[in-house]
């Protein structure tokens, strides 16, 4: 279940917090090449119509329904997360729809059951493309307890046009982002290597982070994204007590990191 993976990682982020190393200008950088994107898993067939609620019966009765939208910047479009929850131990029921203002189009991008508990994944917009054809967007989650980020661990791109999902990552990194220009995805793995990954070529650059320890976050790209800058929780007791958060910044043609003065 995606939910458990989510606390087995926070509960391996913990475990393996320590001292960080001074940043050096040796990077390990490796280069390999990433499946073709497929039809993401989640994706169910796109309608016009609006899918009426599922009937709830006495035994697990609607008890809330929490909505989070996501309006696109040209204000044609809208996004919709809808969570579900009811009084049983029957799953929760997530769907997230994309629909034009006008009511003349919609797509149901996810559809699906979630366990209750603490650590589950919800749809949320990463970010509406700049010719407004695409929609990325993927699961967030916080785990059990206090954490100083969301985990974002998947990427998927809806086609406005014609209401196709693929899947750009599978739930694979820690934390993403997608460059301003939509050519390049940054993200912490599991292994705790920074990869970027060009969507074009498929390549993928593999940079050894100078530090052991996972707690790598807020990767934020540069307007012309020749650079990104992130940061890091030092000496982290826990997921929500570091004892200080440095800055880092890569440089994305020679894969150069070096540590940003306070």
């Amino acid at each position: 279940m995606r939910y458990i993976t989510v606390l087995m990682i926070a509960a391996a982020l913990i475990a393996s917090c320590s001292d960080p190393r001074t940043p050096t200008q040796s990077v390990l950088f490796v280069r390999v090449t990433t499946p073709t994107p497929t039809t993401a898993r989640s994706t169910v067939a796109p309608t016009h119509a609006l899918t009426p609620p599922a009937t709830q019966s006495s035994k697990a009765a609607l008890i809330e329904t929490q909505v989070k939208t996501f309006p696109s910047p040209n204000g044609q479009w809208i996004a919709e997360m809808q969570h579900r929850m009811t009084d049983s131990d029957q799953d929760d029921h997530i769907r997230f729809v994309v629909r034009r203002t006008d009511g003349s189009m919609e797509w149901v991008a996810m559809d699906r059951r979630e366990p209750k508990g603490l650590g589950q994944e919800l749809p949320t917009v990463h970010k509406w493309s700049n010719t407004m054809q695409y929609l990325y967007f993927g699961n967030a989650a916080t785990p059990d307890g206090c954490a100083l980020f969301d985990y974002t661990p998947d990427l998927y791109r809806l086609d406005l046009r014609d209401g196709n999902v693929i899947e750009i990552l599978a739930p694979i990194a820690v934390n993403l982002s997608l460059s301003s220009d939509e050519k390049l995805l940054a993200y912490f793995s599991y292994s705790g290597n920074l990869v970027l990954r060009d969507l074009l070529t498929r390549l993928e650059s593999h940079i050894n982070l100078p530090f052991e320890n996972l707690l790598a976050w807020d990767i934020t790209w540069s307007p012309d994204n020749k650079e990104l800058t992130f940061k890091q929780a030092l000496n982290a007791k826990s997921l929500c007590e570091p004892e200080a958060i440095s800055r880092f910044k890569l440089d994305v043609a020679t894969l150069q990191l070096a540590a940003i003065q306070n």
